[in-house]
């Protein structure tokens, strides 16, 4: 009788292979399985391919019949390349995708043999609150309570970690006080602002604002990415100032990247209504779209959210970007220098693992993905 074979187990056995965590025993179920899906045996099942992500679908059947094709070699005697097309594969099959390059893989990459010696953690909730007399505060030592007092508004630091500004009292003619929050490499961290509205800061991030909010707008600078859930005022827009454009919003939820070293200044809406400003160009976005200021130019494309937000939410993603741009997000997240000997990779890239994940984790995506390194010290060294 034939062995039964469950999927959703496959699966799971397909993540812990690129963990590098299977067992014998998981590794021999799971090849007997690969003998039998190569054999003909086992099929994927029907109307996969009318997955509405079209282009991901076409991707996992190009790499399906290269494997088919490949005929020269044992089953078991597999080369990384068909391991990967294999755990896309099987993804695929059960409608759980987690990591598609496609990619020409013509050798193994060249992986340091110390680095799985060493250990570099992710980033963590750290950052540095500067008040309007200069005085700079370090959130990630501050204890729970009460830190400091700016005019007729009380800073206060939650137990779950969260910097909350509160107005003990009429602000009326005071004095108008800003203060700043800046997270360095390696630094994430929340921030309620005197309004109500609440701000995510990424790593190498900051945030300036008002202690209290008494204009007629409500207006915050940025530098690097933040995600807004902006509490409503019809009386009182909210304004997001980034070198180069201005976002203007009444009540919503967005995502702003304006790293100084990306290509472009990304704004993505994820609810509500945003207006992008750059010089004499105002463009309106709906939930879903995503505007990119380059060149001094706005353009409005459909947005991948959960991929724009995916930060905020614990993940470390990426579909189809360019490895130049993964390898900055991973430079800022784990503190860490990218070299490049010769040139630069111009290939893109797809893969995701948990923010809090060690940097391990990430070398397994990019090893998976044709990207060749060396790890000395905290410098990712990526080779031809």
């Amino acid at each position: 009788m034939a062995e039964p074979y469950n999927e959703a187990y496959i699966n799971e056995l397909a993540d812990k292979w690129q963990r590098g965590t299977l067992t014998e025993e998981e590794r021999a179920y799971f090849n007997r399985w690969y003998d039998r899906w190569r054999s003909g045996e086992i099929e994927l099942p029907e109307g996969y391919a009318s997955n509405p992500l079209e282009i991901r679908d076409r991707n996992h059947r190009m790499i399906l019949e290269r494997i088919r094709n490949e005929n020269k070699r044992p089953p078991l005697g597999l080369e990384l390349w068909q391991w990967v097309a294999l755990a896309a594969a099987i993804a695929l099959a059960i409608g759980a995708v987690t990591l598609y390059p496609i990619l020409q893989i013509q050798q193994r990459p060249v992986i340091d043999p110390q680095a799985s010696q060493r250990t570099i953690r992710p980033g963590s909730n750290k950052a540095t609150l500067t008040l309007a007399d200069g005085k700079a505060i370090t959130l990630d030592d501050a204890k729970a309570g009460v830190i400091a007092g700016q005019g007729a508004t009380q800073i206060s630091k939650t137990g779950s970690g969260i910097v909350a500004y509160q107005s003990t009292k009429e602000a009326g003619n005071a004095p108008i006080l800003y203060n700043t929050i800046n997270t360095p490499n390696g630094g994430t961290y929340q921030v309620a602002l005197p309004d109500g509205s609440h701000a995510w800061l990424n790593a190498a991030s900051s945030l300036r604002f008002p202690t209290a909010f008494t204009g007629s707008q409500r207006e915050v600078q940025i530098t690097g990415e933040v995600y807004f859930e902006v509490a409503r005022d019809k009386a009182h827009p909210f304004v997001v100032a980034t070198p180069g454009q201005t976002i203007t919003v009444l009540g919503t939820h967005f995502n702003v990247n304006a790293y100084a070293d990306e290509k472009k200044f990304t704004t993505t809406l994820l609810e509500g209504s945003v207006k992008v400003t750059v010089g004499q160009q105002v463009k309106i976005l709906k939930p879903g779209q995503q505007a990119g200021v380059s060149n001094a130019a706005i353009q409005i494309s459909d947005a991948d959210t959960q991929l724009a937000v995916a930060w905020k939410d614990g993940r470390i993603a990426f579909s189809h970007t360019p490895v130049q741009q993964v390898l900055r997000e991973i430079s800022r997240w784990y503190d860490i220098r990218i070299q490049y000997e010769g040139a630069a990779p111009d290939y893109t890239i797809s893969g995701e693992t948990p923010r809090n994940a060690d940097l391990d984790a990430i070398l397994k995506l990019l090893k998976s993905s044709d990207v060749h390194y060396k790890l000395a010290g905290r410098t990712l060294i990526i080779t031809p």
